[in-house]
């Protein structure tokens, strides 16, 4: 049996509607991180977007719930990018050591917008600005992230023998060290391979790897 297609016309309008949606998720995470979520106004968002004021509403209900799946969508990307090129089956370290340079590869080169989304996780994260029924899926993609590194550190830990604090404090401490790499990179000429290179030195160190 033959699938009938939509009509050319739905098929723009759902177009039109999912880069509307694009455009307002990152106009949100910008103005939100640098102007503030409570100074922010339905209306700078709908400037910033290049968007009808109105139109935001066929989307969204509130700030509140555009700066969810503002933050949904940001983590989903960014763990797109980080993640998905893991493979199960390669010894830990260099499990580790690709993870470690593709984050420091997106904070490097989304700086501004990784600045003002991590702003706004940390807010999120110690119970402001949204409730804690709107943050089960922010929750769950970080508490991901974090699960990747528990079970690498983890196999080092028991194959090398490595005696190492908690394996949640190295987990922050490697992620701290990472999210922080943007710093380094504005303040001379390092390029990105550079910066990934001495990220993963002091990753390596500070796990007892060399």
């Amino acid at each position: 049996m033959t699938a009938v297609e939509p009509p050319a016309e739905v098929d723009g309008r759902l177009l039109r509607g999912s880069r509307t949606r694009e455009q307002l998720l990152r106009a949100a995470l910008r103005l939100f991180g640098s102007k503030g979520f409570h100074a922010t106004s339905m209306r700078d968002l709908a400037t910033e977007a290049g968007v009808s004021p109105p139109s935001i509403y066929n989307h969204y209900a509130s700030k509140e719930a555009i700066l969810a799946a503002a933050l949904v969508a940001g983590l989903k990307q960014f763990q797109g990018t980080v993640i998905a090129p893991d493979e199960d089956g390669m010894p830990s370290e260099l499990r580790l050591e690709g993870l470690v340079r593709r984050h420091v590869g997106w904070q490097v080169q989304n700086r501004g917008d990784v600045r003002a989304a991590d702003r706004l996780l940390e807010m999120v994260k110690t119970g402001e600005l949204l409730p804690s029924s709107s943050t089960a899926e922010i929750e769950e993609l970080l508490q991901r992230y974090r699960d990747l590194f528990n079970v690498l550190i983890d196999d080092l830990r028991d194959r090398r023998g490595l005696s190492l604090p908690s394996t949640h404090i190295c987990v922050e401490a490697v992620l701290a060290l990472c999210d922080s790499c943007n710093r380094w990179h504005e303040s001379d000429d390092r390029d990105l391979v550079q910066v990934q290179n001495e990220c993963w030195f002091f990753t390596a160190n500070l796990l007892g790897l060399r």
